[in-house]
């Protein structure tokens, strides 16, 4: 019994002390879970793309992404599905781009034109640290006549 005992605390602290976790691959950099929300005129920007540009590093890094869900969330990804992204500071790209009623594997127009989505005049920015990271909701406004669609309440 006692051999059983020790055996099991030898394999636990091997496990623990190899990094149970994430495995890094040459090049890649610890992530940390990146949770937020997109909401346009106060409703939810679905199937919006959320995109970090780290504001130093080399123009071929890894950008975290995410599209958002129905209520507007997402979860960053950087090399793996929602394991968020580096620590750092970033500009925030946003484009929302819905897919064409005629065609869903063709994406429409950025319905927030372009605003959010250059580079050049973005100017939503966050810190990522080293820790799980919940941002605050990204409030875009937008002219009503946008073409943003109805509430689902707003429909007859």
């Amino acid at each position: 019994m006692f051999r059983i005992r020790t055996f099991a605390r030898f394999v636990l602290l091997v496990a623990l002390a190899s990094g149970c976790g994430k495995t890094l691959k040459p090049g890649q950099k610890p992530t940390y879970s990146v949770r937020g929300q997109v909401l346009v005129n106060d409703q939810p920007a679905t199937n919006a793309r959320v995109i970090l540009v780290p504001l130093s590093g080399t123009p071929d890094e890894r950008r975290p992404s995410a599209f958002c869900l129905s209520d507007g969330t997402f979860e960053l990804s950087t090399y793996e599905s929602r394991d968020g992204a580096p620590e750092g500071e970033y500009t925030v790209l946003i484009e929302w781009r819905p897919a064409l009623p005629e065609n869903p594997r063709e994406q429409g127009p950025d319905r927030l034109g372009g605003k959010y989505a250059d580079l050049k005049t973005a100017a939503l920015k966050v810190t990522v640290k080293k820790e799980p990271n919940a941002l605050e909701p990204f409030r875009l406004s937008l002219p009503k006549t946008a073409g943003l669609p109805a509430r689902s309440s707003d429909r007859g």
